[in-house]
């Protein structure tokens, strides 16, 4: 009987030790969980960023210097086709960001 004691008793010290481990591991991962969902956070509030300069500074600035370009030396063609690709690269970035920006997070259904 004393001998059946002793080995409920190691496998109850075992079993508190195993739960003590389970619980680090579960809290170690909750805290990289919370790290990862600031480092998102953070990445979209760039993305934000980014796609307003985009929209507002950049493209502004290409469809300026397109307009001001045509009026100056309309027969500047080289000049201009290269404007014309730099404002389809522009226009195609910011319609990207905003595409992806709109798309429904997988993250967030979970």
């Amino acid at each position: 009987a004393q001998a059946r004691l002793a080995d409920e008793e190691r496998r109850r010290a075992m079993a508190e030790q195993d739960l003590t481990t389970t619980r680090k591991t579960v809290t170690d991962q909750e805290k990289k969980i919370q790290t990862l969902k600031h480092y998102c956070s953070m990445n979209q509030k760039e993305r934000n960023a980014l796609r307003t300069i985009m929209e507002v500074k950049i493209k502004g600035l290409v469809d300026v210097i397109s307009g001001a370009a045509h009026e100056a030396s309309p027969g500047a063609t080289m000049l201009h086709d290269r404007l014309h690709a730099l404002q389809k690269i522009v226009n195609a970035s910011v319609y990207a960001m905003r595409t992806d920006d709109q798309s429904p997070d997988p993250a967030a259904e979970t």
